[in-house]
């Protein structure tokens, strides 16, 4: 768990960031923010506990996560780590059934992997500049 600014907010995480974006309401915005932890985060933003989520979520959050992931990684360090993958496929993999953002068994749209992908090439294009 890494802190982060996001659009001029400081953040736990990335999940935190991110979660935050959902809500309308500033209330519930607010106790995402406050979460202990980002599997918090990730619980208050769920559409059955947030109730203010935007309409227009579906159609941003791409954007947004991009954002958070530029974001997270104007941090020197991690910005060397992810560099440090080189040419590798980037995978998020994960065992709750996630398709949209990763790949449950091989299978999934791994959405967070190429925003990944697409931060850390923009990275290596910056650095041999």
């Amino acid at each position: 768990m890494y802190p982060l600014v996001f659009r001029g907010l400081e953040y736990q995480s990335s999940e935190h960031a991110y979660q935050a974006q959902k809500p309308t309401d500033p209330k519930e915005k607010q106790l995402i923010i406050n979460a202990e932890s980002p599997g918090e985060a990730k619980r208050l933003g769920n559409k059955k506990n947030c109730v203010s989520i935007r309409e227009d979520w579906d159609e941003v959050k791409i954007e947004i996560m991009t954002e958070i992931i530029h974001s997270k990684f104007l941090v020197s360090f991690l910005r060397m780590r992810l560099a440090s993958t080189g040419d590798a496929i980037l995978i998020e993999g994960n065992t709750w059934g996630d398709k949209f953002w990763g790949t449950v068994n091989g299978e999934g749209l791994n959405n967070l992997g190429i925003i990944l992908m697409n931060e850390r090439f923009m990275i290596s294009g910056t650095s041999t500049s």
